[in-house]
Parts: structure tokens; sequence; C-alpha cells
């Protein structure tokens, strides 16, 4: 059947598809999309990216990994929001391995940037934080641009196993190459992970440069300096370091 020039039964499913996802109706989005198969008609990204929209919503992801299962056996390019869906059904199911090969192999074309937030999704589901690291350091070489959210979510990772020198590298390393590289988040993300080892110097640090970059600090900014120096005793630095430079 000619792709341009869809017929009657392709145009009703991609109807009844759409009109799923907008009402979460998951089960008639896969099953109507499932029957298209049984009829070996042609399937695009734009309707499983609508069916996967409905398990999304529904938060099925058994249902919504068996979809990644057959995009990637069938090789179907799909565009931002639907690679974006696929990532967060495989975060969502703890299938790091499958995400993995989603991100590193993935379903778009040679021309097409990734989005950030199926990478974001990867640096969030992997089980240890090197393997978010190197996912980030590679990120680059497949299409895919870092930008403040993926590092926020690298910094997130970093957290558990309280690598705050890493993490306030990767700051450092975000102010100086563009302002628009860190924001609010990822300056707290990174906050919270030097208090996590109670390193209160960088916490505060850590505010400093926000200030610096005219970046606002907000509640879980100081809400992690103050519990880092508490954990120190450093109270009366704390409320120093944060009146003199808002003073």
């Amino acid at each position: 059947m000619s792709a341009h020039r869809p017929g009657p039964a392709l145009k009703e499913a991609t109807k009844v598809i759409a009109g799923a996802a907008k009402q979460s109706r998951w089960l008639q989005a896969v099953g109507t999309l499932w029957k298209l198969d049984r009829q070996a008609l042609e399937i695009d990204s734009i309707l499983y990216t609508a069916a996967l929209s409905a398990c999304d919503r529904s938060r099925q992801w058994s249902a919504a990994l068996d979809l990644v299962t057959h995009v990637l056996a069938e090789g179907v390019l799909l565009l931002d929001q639907g690679l974006n869906y696929l990532a967060l059904a495989c975060q969502k199911a703890s299938e790091w391995q499958r995400l993995l090969h989603l991100l590193v192999k993935p379903c778009r074309p040679d021309d097409s940037l990734a989005h950030e937030v199926g990478f974001t999704a990867g640096l969030e589901a992997f089980p240890h934080w090197t393997q978010a690291l190197s996912l980030w350091r590679a990120m680059p070489a497949l299409r895919a641009p870092s930008d403040a959210t993926a590092l926020s979510a690298l910094v997130t990772a970093l957290r558990p196993a309280a690598e705050w020198a890493r993490a306030v590298s990767l700051l450092s390393i975000a102010l100086a190459f563009s302002a628009q590289s860190a924001d609010v988040a990822l300056c707290n993300a990174v906050c919270t992970t030097c208090e996590a080892r109670q390193e209160w110097t960088q916490a505060v640090e850590v505010l400093r440069k926000m200030l610096a970059a005219d970046l606002e600090p907000d509640m879980i900014t100081f809400s992690a300096i103050i519990s880092a120096c508490e954990a120190d005793g450093q109270w009366a630095f704390a409320l120093y370091a944060m009146q003199e430079p808002l003073g």
C-alpha cells in the first residue's frame, strides 16, 4: 500500500489511536496498532508515538516496552516525542540495558539531532553513576547536545555515591562554557550532592558561583547549604555566607 496515500483502514485507525491517546485509553490505542500490524499495513512514527503517549498517560510501562521492542525490530524512525516516550518507558520499567541500546542505536534519521529528554531519562535510569557519566560523555558522538537538564540528571546520579568533586567540576565546566549551560536546577543538584558529604565549603562556593552568574538561589539551594553547614557546626559561617552576598 502506498505510504503517500493511505487507505481507509489506515486513516480510520489513525483517528482511533489519536483519540484514544488523548483520553488515555491505552488498551484501545495499542490494540488498534497491533491490528494494523496483523493486517500488514505500514505503521508510521505518528501512530507509534500516539500509542506510546496513551501508555505513558496510563502508566502502562509493560505495554510500552512491547512497543519499544517492536519499534527496534522494525527499524521505525521516530523523532523527538516518540523517542522520548520510548526512553521514558524503559526508565520507568528499570530496563536500563534496553534503554542504552535505544540511545546508542537510536531510531531516528541520520540528520536528526537527538532530543534531550530521552537522554535525560537514560542518565536517570542507570543503576550506577559511572554508567551515567559514560553516557553523558558519549552524547556529542550520538548527536545529542548536552544542556543544563542533562547535566542536572547526571549530577543527580552522582549524589547517591556522594561524588561531590565530580559534581562541582561539572558545574564549573558548564559555567565556563556558557551561562545558558547552567541553571538553578543544576546548581541545586550540585549543592545537594555536596550536602550528602557535608562539604559545606563547596556548597557555599556553589552559591557564590550562582550569584556571579546572575542565577537566583531558591529554598532548595539554601536548605542544602544550611544542612551541610549544620552537620559540621558551621552555623555562623552559613548565615554570613548567605547574607553577605545578598546584602
